[in-house]
């Protein structure tokens, strides 16, 4: 998760800031359970997301479907 994080905050310096929300796929870091289209993030990662101020949202987003 450490690293998962230092990710993250080399994404946002290279950005120039945090965006507003960051969508997040079945990823096992993101995401601990997935039930329909309801997900429990990590809480690592919720708090993470609440000292950045940003969104955590699943992907894809209720209404669309994922391509193969």
């Amino acid at each position: 998760m450490e690293a998962f994080l230092a990710g993250h905050l080399e994404a946002f310096e290279r950005w120039g800031g945090i965006p507003k929300v960051v969508l997040y796929d079945n990823l096992k870091s993101a995401v601990l359970e997935r039930r329909g289209d309801t997900i429990r993030f990590n809480p690592t990662l919720i708090a993470f997301a609440a000292h950045y101020r940003y969104d955590p949202r699943r992907w894809p987003l209720p209404g669309m479907e994922r391509r193969s």
